[in-house]
């Protein structure tokens, strides 16, 4: 990245005004979560949730989301044991501000910060998906244990406030010898300008920076470089993104031909196999009511992932039109996501990052065709394709439940009650999948079965529920 020496600093910390320990008040909940939601974002969080949830009816939990400042700094102090599971294995907010107001903080064990503030069984407690529940309902049996983690977890971390670390970076930026930054290498420097515009085109897309922004940088890259089909596909990207913004749906798709569609469709007589246009082309075109359309452009893509993926070379630089299934906004949602996290897991090996993209990107082919042609009433067809997207991601929920709805269709009962029980094992919190799995398991005289999901259901729904609010 062009930075010859680098240092770490604690971003974060707390703020000891708001976050403190009220050891006279009586706590209301036994075990507390307080976060993100986002399921497409939190995968296994969202198990491990699960997992704490089903202590409910023994234990006061809570899990909530929308909490904030001096409601969210309250509930933190009346609360025994705060589970705590960071988005990028780092030291976040609230491992501070839990341990500060005086809770046993729960951290995941494979953090990679947290040992240096708080030692675990000793200041907090490290916790995997597999033993969450076990450790929950041991300290939460050992008050006294719990309590002394508390205790020592609030005078450790009572240096590490806000006020702290920015004394400790004041302290040490005026030891440095800036003379010795004039000289540093710029990370960009080395580029063309056709690739500089491009990667500014891309960051722009997906910041928030502007899309008129970034079809001017992407613009100016196909100028510089014409024979690129990945600036054109990517000019196009912001087109069709751009059209979702400009009122009612005709006046979209009007917008979409116009401009988005004809550029994917002139690159694709170039580049008649260049699949990131077949495959944007295609969830485009879904995206705005062009149904068989797009289940044609798919198919053309799923095509060419299967029969040349030796060819394809993916990146963290591929510019993709991200669909707004599933109630996400069109910019943020499980397919650029998972993009994310698998370029941030194998950065340094192109190789095998190659690899696992082509494998993403062929989940999420076969899943939105699967989507397509169940919406047109092809069971059989969209079997298939789910059954495609799972061999590819088999980790994955999204298809799971999408195959059980077309083994319903298909008159397959019982098979698709194993396709719903899957997807639940993987996301735990689709709620009208439970509601559907337990109607089947009914039509199908299994009540025993159908009693054990709604007990779990009903776990689940009172660790959502406030206490106050609770029968």
């Amino acid at each position: 990245m062009g930075v010859d020496y680098a240092e770490y600093w604690p971003g974060y910390g707390f703020s000891p005004a708001m976050f403190k320990c009220k050891a006279e008040a009586a706590p209301v909940y036994d075990v507390l979560f307080i976060g993100n939601p986002n399921y497409d974002i939190h995968r296994t969080r969202a198990r491990i949730l699960a997992s704490m949830a089903r202590l409910s009816d023994k234990y006061r939990v809570g899990i909530f989301y929308d909490i904030w400042h001096g409601e969210y700094a309250r509930l933190l102090s009346s609360t025994r044991i705060v589970l705590n599971h960071s988005v990028r294995r780092e030291m976040n907010l609230r491992a501070y501000e839990a341990a500060a107001s005086g809770a046993l903080l729960f951290m995941e064990e494979s953090n990679l910060e947290i040992r240096d503030f708080l030692r675990d069984r000793q200041e907090c407690v490290l916790y995997r998906e597999d033993n969450v529940q076990e450790l929950l309902s041991f300290y939460l049996e050992n008050e006294t244990l719990r309590a002394e983690i508390a205790e020592a977890g609030l005078a450790r971390i009572q240096p590490e406030s806000f006020h702290g670390h920015m004394k400790s970076l004041v302290k040490r930026l005026e030891s440095l010898d800036f003379t010795r930054l004039q000289a540093r290498p710029r990370a960009l420097k080395g580029l063309t300008v056709s690739e500089r515009c491009y990667r500014y085109g891309h960051w722009m897309t997906y910041t928030g920076s502007g899309i008129t922004l970034a079809h001017a940088e992407f613009i100016k890259a196909i100028q510089s470089k014409m024979d690129q089909p990945e600036y054109w596909n990517a000019a196009a990207v912001v087109e069709a993104l751009a059209a979702l913004k400009v009122g009612e749906l005709e006046h979209q798709q009007r917008v979409f031909k116009e401009a988005a569609e004809n550029h994917w469709l002139n690159t694709l007589k170039i580049w008649p196999a260049h699949l990131l246009s077949w495959a944007n082309l295609g969830f485009a075109r879904l995206e705005f009511g062009f149904i068989q359309e797009g289940i044609d452009a798919l198919y053309r893509a799923f095509e060419l992932l299967t029969s040349k993926t030796e060819e394809m070379i993916f990146d963290e630089g591929c510019c993709f039109f991200v669909d707004s299934t599933f109630g996400n906004p069109t910019d943020f949602n499980v397919f650029r996501v998972e993009w994310e996290r698998t370029v941030a897991t194998h950065v340094g090996d192109s190789v095998r990052l190659s690899f696992e993209l082509a494998g993403l990107l062929r989940w999420q082919c076969a899943r939105r065709l699967g989507e397509a042609l169940l919406a047109q009433d092809r069971a059989g067809d969209a079997k298939e394709m789910f059954a495609r997207a799972i061999v590819s991601r088999p980790e994955m929920e999204y298809a799971y439940f999408g195959l059980a709805r077309s083994l319903e269709k298909l008159g397959e009962k019982t098979l698709a009650c194993v396709a719903y029980k899957e997807g639940l094992s993987r996301q735990p919190w689709n709620f009208p999948a439970r509601g559907r799995l337990t109607e089947l398991l009914i039509e199908l005289g299994d009540q025993f079965g159908a009693a054990c999901i709604e007990w779990d259901t009903s776990l689940l729904k009172k660790a959502v529920t406030p206490i106050e609010m609770r029968s």
